[in-house]
């Protein structure tokens, strides 16, 4: 996709690095991160009210600190203050990074269920409009529901749920060696490290978001890139890279404009396909979370 007011519409997530021509930073998916939750909050009525479905999935974005992405990606290269070449060896993730992220706050761009005009509604709201949706099969509005505030906060309460699962799964990567694979402390954090040969989402998505910075070197945005790589050189855990093995770690920073997006997946009360009264079904609900950094 060549624009970012394409891909805020695009309900696809693929695995895929973009440099749009209408924002200054990056779009990366970050398909490693595809969770699931449970709502802990069952819906209850007014009236009763039966009808069909139709399923539906939605973007929203939630504005965070680039900083707070700086430590996740990691890349082993030739020291790069002698060789200005990016030849990395292994891609890394730091097991030890925390996700800490509000996504229920996250504004809809696409897909909402019940949007006023200039207006973009929460996640949470959207959500809880969805289980209306999906009951009538067509009212659209939380006020049907008697506990309508208690599933609102149903919602916000699974963001440390969303969390939780992430950085488990993350975690666990230093449970998983390969014949190649090594464990680094860094920065305070073990960074988990391995050859493109391991084709885990995790490292590939270090591999495919390094391959995406380069494939745009010559833009503003790559050349920013390129001087973050080149001032981390000088940093002291690349202190001996000029010595054999000659070797130096290097984080893939996040810039404000830059998007990373990930996948969440609501399931309702009773799990996926289930009922809450008569014949309709509630179906998992998925996000695409843009976490658009400032």
């Amino acid at each position: 996709m060549s624009t970012y007011s394409q891909y805020s519409q695009n309900l696809g997530q693929t695995y895929s690095f973009y440099s749009p021509t209408d924002i200054s930073g990056i779009i990366f998916e970050f398909t490693a991160i595809n969770v699931s939750s449970r709502t802990n909050v069952a819906p209850s009525f007014e009236y009763n009210a039966a009808a069909g479905y139709t399923n539906v999935s939605a973007i929203a974005m939630i504005n965070v600190p680039a900083s707070s992405l700086n430590n996740l990606f990691y890349f082993q290269g030739y020291d790069f203050a002698a060789n200005s070449t990016i030849s990395p060896e292994m891609y890394g993730i730091n097991a030890s990074f925390k996700f800490n992220y509000t996504y229920s706050n996250a504004s809809l761009t696409y897909g909402a269920i019940n949007k006023a005009p200039n207006v973009s509604p929460q996640l949470k709201a959207d959500y809880v409009n969805y289980l209306a949706y999906a009951i009538t099969g067509g009212y659209n509005l939380a006020d049907i529901f008697s506990n309508e505030l208690s599933l609102i906060q149903g919602v916000v309460n699974m963001d440390t749920s969303f969390n939780n699962l992430i950085n488990a799964s993350i975690s666990n990567l230093v449970n998983t060696p390969t014949a190649n694979s090594s464990v680094i402390n860094l920065n305070n954090s073990s960074i988990y490290f391995d050859t493109s040969s391991n084709q885990t989402l995790y490292i590939q998505s270090a591999k495919t978001l390094l391959d995406g910075f380069l494939s745009i070197a010559n833009t503003p945005r790559g050349e920013l890139f390129y001087t973050d790589i080149q001032n981390q050189a000088l940093l002291p855990i690349n202190i001996n890279a000029s010595v054999a093995p000659f070797v130096g770690y290097y984080t893939i920073p996040f810039r404000a404009g830059d998007i990373l997006s990930i996948r969440l997946v609501y399931v309702p009360f009773n799990g996926n396909a289930s009922s809450i009264i008569g014949d309709n079904l509630l179906y998992n609900r998925s996000y695409k979370i843009m976490l658009r950094c400032v």
